[in-house]
């Protein structure tokens, strides 16, 4: 890891000290960027590091760490390549470290994405090159 890269890394994880991130979950975070939005824009690819940190911090809906939210049941793909490129870690890390910031790219209640169309369910927000983000059903912001 370059030095810049690891300082920014340390600095988005002690900006985010309030719940249990480490190396793993990075490493994690990033396998399941590039799983779900590798060949997008690094717009995309934060969005999608955004929905992961808005599930941590929901309250009552999702788990409340990384593996636990990425590992639930039918939600997330991760990917098993050893060389996530370095576009995809600066991504996990602008969003950790725009996280609760007015620069965050979708609002607290956007937890759900899918490729090519909205969902269902949930309350249509934002279209990013071919992936589609909601809300949550009951969203005020």
């Amino acid at each position: 890891m370059t030095q810049c890269f690891a300082l920014l890394l340390a600095t988005a994880i002690r900006l985010h000290a309030d719940i249990n991130f480490t190396i793993s979950d990075f490493d994690l975070m990033c396998r399941c960027v590039q799983a779900e939005a590798g060949g997008e824009s690094m717009e995309c690819k934060e969005a999608v590091a955004t929905v992961i940190l808005n599930r941590v911090y929901c309250d009552d809906k999702f788990p409340d760490d990384i593996e636990g939210v990425l590992t639930q049941k039918k939600q997330f793909c991760i990917s098993e390549e050893d060389d996530i490129p370095t576009e995809v870690k600066y991504a996990v890390v602008f969003a950790l470290i725009k996280y609760n910031t007015l620069d965050q790219i979708l609002p607290r209640s956007c937890y759900y994405f899918r490729a090519n169309h909205y969902h269902a369910f949930g309350i249509e927000y934002k279209h990013i090159d071919n992936t589609y983000f909601s809300l949550a059903e009951n969203a005020t912001d």
